[in-house]
């Protein structure tokens, strides 16, 4: 029999029912389940963003959230699965985490690997911080209130799961993405106990959810998982392919947030008969710190060694006419990010800020290659017939769709290439259908938007 371990904390919708429906179909199934929910402290960053107004209507949302998800673990009980509510109550483990937090490296390159007795819990820390703040280098300093917060948090976390977890009972463990402070701690307290290790993370849109096996961001896994995918799809498959790369360009989306809807068409007014190559740049805050040991490390570290390449690189060559497209998400990201991308003003090179509604797809049609650090638009250009240049790490790099350069000098060659030729547009399509196509139907939660939904257990009907 196998024998599963979830662990979870308290979260919005859909996430805390996506635990549940992992806990009810392993039973479903035969499992042994145990259901460790991880109790905290009072999380600011948890609350939706219309009650962040008042400290006592935030308090009142945590404690009926909690009511409510406190019901749904009786509920899976009286199912037979092993709930266990942990709570720190050990001075010694305040202490360690107290200790752990306060004396914190003061940067965030340091944090990335900044251990506990170790275990790296840095890398989570790391990786929230620069999310929740929209900024992949930010300032660290002695009073940074928050940065104590997420390392104090995830030592007690790491601590109170590695206790109750003191042996090798379980088969499989199970939590969220595992990039975050907290379910980082998580899969470093179980990493030595389980032998098999998932986390999960919502669908291409909100109405699947999907497991991965850990890390979740691992190249090499998604790679697996496309060549799966494709694999087994059906005779539609290369139809349903090509309708994602229509759908983004016009935005119709699928259930998602789409840059597309935001674009005009027609602006674009550049007389030139110089070699066109637009670089477009990616909002990669989210992804700056996560575990990649496993990684095939790009050319450039940053986008600005990228960037500062190809400022260089135009300079150099009077028959190059660069163009910056900066991602839109960047609007959305820190002051500092904001300021740093959309003031660019590099002399002869044209600069498209965040928020210009210039459409990029026509900007790719215009240009006569393209330059990505790693977002979906490099390989999208190749379906559109470009030459497509990746200089940074993406999930279809290895799929032979974008020209990977190893190094600056063969990325030169490439640029300098008159002759360039888009790779085979046939190479983009797995990539294309596991996008639009993976992830597992729910079964017990049905989902009505991003953040909204409710559970059906044995016919009873429940919202969070």
């Amino acid at each position: 029999m196998k024998k599963i371990l979830i662990v979870d904390h308290f979260m919005v919708t859909p996430y805390f029912e996506t635990s549940v429906e992992i806990a009810l179909n392993n039973i479903d199934e035969g499992a042994e389940v145990s259901f460790y929910y991880v109790d905290l402290f009072y999380d600011y960053f948890r609350v939706p963003g219309h009650l962040k107004l008042s400290f006592f209507k935030n308090l009142k949302w945590l404690r009926n959230d909690k009511k409510k998800k406190i019901k749904v673990l009786k509920i899976l009980e009286a199912k037979g699965v092993k709930v266990f509510h942990l709570k720190n109550k050990n001075i010694f483990t305040f202490l360690k985490a107290f200790k752990y937090a306060f004396f914190h490296p003061l940067s965030i390159d340091l944090i990335k690997n900044y251990e506990f007795y170790g275990a790296n819990l840095g890398i989570g820390v790391a990786s929230s911080y620069v999310s929740i703040l929209g900024d992949d280098e930010p300032i660290l300093n002695l009073k940074s209130r928050l940065i104590k917060k997420l390392l104090f948090e995830s030592a007690i976390a790491y601590q109170i799961v590695r206790k109750k977890n003191n042996n090798n009972y379980f088969s499989e463990f199970y939590t969220l993405n595992g990039r975050n402070y907290l379910d980082n701690a998580f899969v470093k307290a179980s990493q030595n106990m389980s032998k098999k290790i998932f986390v999960y993370e919502l669908g291409f849109n909100y109405s699947k959810y999907e497991l991965f096996r850990y890390p979740l961001h691992s190249f090499l896994n998604i790679s697996k998982e496309i060549d799966l995918y494709w694999g087994l799809a059906g005779v539609n498959k290369v139809r349903i392919a090509e309708d994602f790369f229509i759908k983004n360009q016009t935005g119709t989306d699928f259930n998602t947030p789409s840059f597309s809807k935001q674009f005009q068409n027609n602006l674009i007014d550049i007389k030139t008969t110089k070699r066109k190559i637009v670089y477009f740049t990616s909002s990669d805050d989210e992804l700056a710190f996560i575990d990649d040991s496993e990684q095939a490390q790009p050319i450039f570290r940053k986008q600005k060694n990228l960037l500062d390449f190809l400022k260089n690189f135009a300079i150099e060559n009077d028959n190059i006419q660069l163009v910056i497209r900066i991602h839109p998400n960047i609007s959305s990201k820190s002051k500092r990010l904001k300021s740093y991308w959309n003031d660019l003003q590099i002399p002869g090179v044209i600069v498209y800020p965040s928020y210009s509604k210039i459409n990029s797809y026509e900007l790719i049609e215009w240009a006569d290659v393209i330059v990505s650090y790693g977002s979906t638009i490099g390989f999208e250009a190749t379906f559109l017939g470009k030459p497509s240049i990746s200089a940074g790490s993406s999930y279809y790099r290895m799929l032979n769709c974008t020209y990977n350069p190893r190094n600056e000098d063969e990325l030169r060659t490439l640029l300098n290439d008159a002759s360039l030729r888009p790779m085979l547009k046939s190479k983009c399509l797995p990539y294309a259908y596991y996008l639009v196509s993976f992830g597992i139907n729910y079964k017990y939660f049905k989902p009505l938007a991003f953040n909204d939904g409710y559970l059906t257990i044995d016919g009873e009907i429940i919202k969070l």
